[in-house]
């Protein structure tokens, strides 16, 4: 048997795919057999990332509704920008003045001590950001949270400072922080308090306590939905 393969890619700068079309001679038969053996579709894109130039500092990429696009950051000083290494899926970088987020301006962030620490979470000299989820991105502030003593634990988006426990945004004060142990994604728990999302539920019965899903819970008395505490009617 004889194998003939060629391979067909897309220019680049587009999404990559790649088309393969082996002609496979079996010589017993003297016959050919034309085998369109593989069509990939990766969903690999040029990497999105700032461009700097001797006077402008622009971010670029590639969008399918839109194709290659580029745009300047405001106000960014080309001689001191510098693109924050993260494994995040936006672009974070900053000069000496400001700190963006692809191509926002994050307001009040000082650029000089704004670092990643991991999981979509970043601090400052006074403040802790997460950027996971947001209505606005210059609404991630993680008010009242502690960056001296800001930790992240495994489990996304799941953190910690000195005095309470984080989920995203939402910060919590717990007088037992070091027992806190973390149940899933949206569930946490102290020796007698549980957590929804960083949000303290009233009333659990702690012995009897049980996730079901992801947003419920229950105990012998009440159904836990979304945060929302209900009259247990069914098991």
């Amino acid at each position: 048997i004889s194998l003939r393969c060629i391979f067909k890619l897309a220019p680049a700068g587009h999404a990559l795919y790649a088309s393969v079309v082996c002609y496979c001679t079996w010589t017993m038969k003297n016959t050919l057999i034309i085998l369109t053996l593989l069509t990939l579709l990766t969903g690999c894109f040029p990497e999105e990332k700032y461009k700097i130039t001797e006077d402008a500092v622009y971010r670029t990429g590639w969008t399918e509704a839109n194709g290659d696009f580029i745009v300047r950051l405001d106000g960014a000083d080309p001689k001191t920008f510098e693109t924050i290494k993260t494994d995040c899926s936006s672009l974070f970088g900053k000069d000496k003045n400001r700190v963006y987020v692809d191509h926002t301006i994050i307001q009040n962030a000082d650029p000089s001590t704004f670092k990643y620490i991991g999981k979509y979470f970043f601090v400052d000299n006074d403040s802790v950001y997460f950027f996971g989820f947001y209505n606005s991105l210059n609404d991630c502030e993680v008010w009242g949270a502690n960056p001296k003593e800001f930790k992240i634990y495994e489990t996304y988006p799941w953190a910690k400072d000195d005095t309470q426990i984080i989920h995203g945004h939402t910060a919590t004060v717990v007088q037992d922080i070091d027992k806190f142990e973390i149940l899933g994604e949206n569930w946490g728990r102290t020796t007698d308090k549980v957590f929804y999302k960083g949000v303290l539920l009233d009333s659990v019965d702690i012995p009897t306590f049980e996730i079901v899903s992801k947003d419920k819970a229950r105990d012998k008395k009440y159904v836990y939905l979304k945060g929302d505490t209900y009259i247990r009617k069914y098991d």
